[in-house]
């Protein structure tokens, strides 16, 4: 499993009825002369995971990207999954699992971009994790089969 805390989760179950930034943004600090995330053994990622299925729309572009303040303002993306179907908008599916870059600007965050009907169901977990999480994700409640 995924090393993970409060501060890292951009988005935790989070509705998506409308283009959006996560609920939260990752703070790297005040940092004079830039930023370095710092490289271990295992790459820092930025990881989604569809909690709830989508509806109406046509897809969902999940961008991970940094910018000068909590809002949002100069976002720039550093990686996209691309427009995801709503075929393929189901429940514990991970659209997204990308390393992060070694600088970023101040703030990481997630944005949202949904093409076509706004979705009337639909939630994101986006969390930042050292490593990937190779583990199966599960909708809330599934019965988990016995190993």
């Amino acid at each position: 499993m995924s090393l993970q805390d409060a501060q890292t989760l951009l988005s935790d179950e989070q509705a998506i009825t409308a283009t959006a930034f996560s609920s939260n943004a990752y703070d790297t600090g005040n940092v004079v002369g830039g930023r370095n995330l710092g490289r271990t053994f295992a790459d820092l990622r930025a990881v989604t995971t569809i909690d709830a299925a989508f509806n109406n729309l046509t897809s969902l572009t999940v961008e991970i990207g940094h910018a000068d303040d909590a809002a949002g303002t100069g976002f720039v993306a550093l990686a996209s999954s691309g427009a995801v179907t709503l075929a393929n908008l189901n429940a514990a599916r991970k659209p997204f699992d990308i390393p992060m870059p070694d600088s970023t600007k101040r703030f990481i965050m997630a944005r949202y971009t949904v093409a076509g009907t706004a979705p009337t169901t639909g939630k994101v977990t986006t969390s930042l994790q050292i490593g990937s999480d190779f583990q199966r994700a599960y909708p809330s409640g599934a019965q988990v089969p016995a190993y």
